[in-house]
């Protein structure tokens, strides 16, 4: 007979939410995704175009850029950079940095470091299990 024995914390994805770019860190076996949620200001500023103050000169030149590839390449960047604003209020997150398991069942507030957030959350889950 072979047993195959189940991890004790099945977590297989932890998701982070900042509000600037920051060192993920990783915790072995585990997907962590970072959600910056200040990405989309950094890529109007550094990939929209720049638009003349008239208004009718500024609508022409922003559907061309927006029919051109890179506008779509943008529209594209844009939509994944507002993913962890989506997630944010799914998961009704109150502050930010957060840490996120358990798809929004569990979340550790006012940290960045993965690894002890990870271990607070498997101590949190344990005492649970002996209750």
């Amino acid at each position: 007979m072979v047993l195959i024995a189940a991890p004790a914390f099945a977590q297989e994805r932890i998701e982070m939410f900042t509000e600037s770019p920051a060192n993920v860190g990783s915790v072995n076996a585990v997907e962590v995704i970072h959600y910056d949620l200040s990405e989309p200001s950094r890529l109007k500023k550094r990939l929209a175009p720049k638009l003349p103050a008239d208004e009718k000169l500024a609508l022409i030149k922003a559907k061309q850029f927006f029919t051109s590839e890179e506008g779509k390449a943008y529209q594209i960047a844009m939509r994944d950079a507002y993913r962890g604003r989506q997630k944010m209020m799914q998961y009704q997150l109150k502050k930010i940095p957060a840490i996120v398991f358990d798809d929004g069942k569990y979340v550790i507030y006012g940290s960045t470091d993965v690894a002890q957030a990870t271990m607070l959350y498997r101590q949190h889950i344990e005492s649970i299990r002996e209750q």
